[in-house]
Parts: C-alpha cells; structure tokens; sequence
C-alpha cells in the first residue's frame, strides 16, 4: 500500500506503482482530504492513522507492506506502532520523525489558485507535526516489523541525522540514503523502485 505525502494524493505513485505492481498486487489511495477523498471536519494524525487502518482492515488486506511518504511515512509508523497482524513490512521515505521541530515550521501562505486538497488539514497536521505527541517517539520502539528507511540526503529539508536516529529506535530497522531530495520515488524512481523491491520481497 503506498501513501502520499501532505498536499499530494495516490496519482504522485502512478510510475512507481506500475514498477512494483510487475512483482505484487499495489494500492494507493487518496487520504482524507486530498484528491478525491472529501473533506474531514477536523484532522490529526491519529484520525487519518485510524481511517487508513479501517480502510485496510475492510478490504480484509493481509501480509500487506505499506510504503509511505513523508505524512504517509509517519502513518506507517503510527499505524505499525500498533502492531497489526497483517502488516509484513514498513517503508518510511523522507518520513519526518515524530520530534518537535525547532524552530516551529509555520504554514505557508495559502496559494491563490484552486487547491486539490483541504488546505484545513495542512493548517491542522503543521501545528501537530511541530510538536508531535511525545509517546510517537516512545512508540517507535513497539514496531515488530522489517523497516526500511529511505534518505533523499543533503538535498532534503528533513533533518538527515534525526532519521537515522529514528531508525535506531526501530528494531529491525535498515537506512538507506538514495539522494534526490524530499521526493525520492519522483527524482530517483528507478532506484527507489530497486531498494523498494529488494526489501518487499525480504519480507513477503
């Protein structure tokens, strides 16, 4: 399953899904809010956590990966915490970790032109990702799963340094920096499609 990022919706996967759907069945939804989902009178991260985990329990998913970017990396971390039985493996691209931000990232200005996503839940998730929950981070430590955490490297503005601290309180937890940025799979598809591939099938 692969989740967008905030501000995207599931067509910013289309060539990546293509890629891996040669080897395994691949889903990508629009989350709350974004694309075609509707809009949600109020978001945070546990609510759009909880959606998605319904929704995957519904479509009775098992043994299922979940590839996630950015805000959908920290889903996948959020959901994985929780230690589903049908999750098998997580991957976390440019995934923030759950840390205050300091300073504080304030929202940008809201662009003029017509949006595809509810600029309420940006507003919403900004406040929160400035300063996360403090359990998240205690969390991470209960993920059981194979983890696989992808760096877009000195290019990104994530801090590079607290992703690999992230990934030292996951257990099973491997880094790899492909470079290109915050948005990997679109700047370095063919590798990111390579490291994806190798790691989902380590866990099927």
């Amino acid at each position: 399953m692969l989740l967008h990022s905030l501000g995207e919706d599931s067509s910013t996967w289309t060539d990546v899904a293509q890629a891996l759907a040669v080897d395994r069945p691949v889903i990508a939804f629009d989350l709350p809010g974004h694309g075609d989902a509707g809009p949600r009178s109020a978001y945070s991260f546990e609510q759009i956590r909880n959606e998605v985990s319904a929704a995957i329990e519904a479509l009775e998913l098992d043994q299922l990966s979940i590839v996630g970017h950015s805000l959908g990396g920290m889903l996948g971390y959020l959901i994985a915490a929780q230690r589903p039985a049908w999750l098998a493996g997580l991957v976390l691209e440019e995934a923030p970790p759950p840390l205050p931000l300091d300073p504080p990232r304030p929202p940008p200005d809201r662009p003029e032109a017509e949006l595809d996503f509810d600029w309420a839940a940006l507003v919403a998730l900004y406040r929160e990702r400035n300063e996360p929950d403090p359990a998240w981070w205690r969390q991470l430590g209960d993920i059981e799963v194979p983890t696989l955490v992808l760096a877009g490297g000195e290019e990104s503005h994530i801090d590079q340094d607290q992703m690999a601290r992230m990934a030292e309180r996951i257990p099973d937890a491997t880094v790899m920096t492909i470079g290109g940025g915050h948005h990997v799979h679109t700047t370095r598809p063919d590798d990111f499609v390579v490291a994806v591939n190798r790691f989902l099938t380590v866990c099927s």
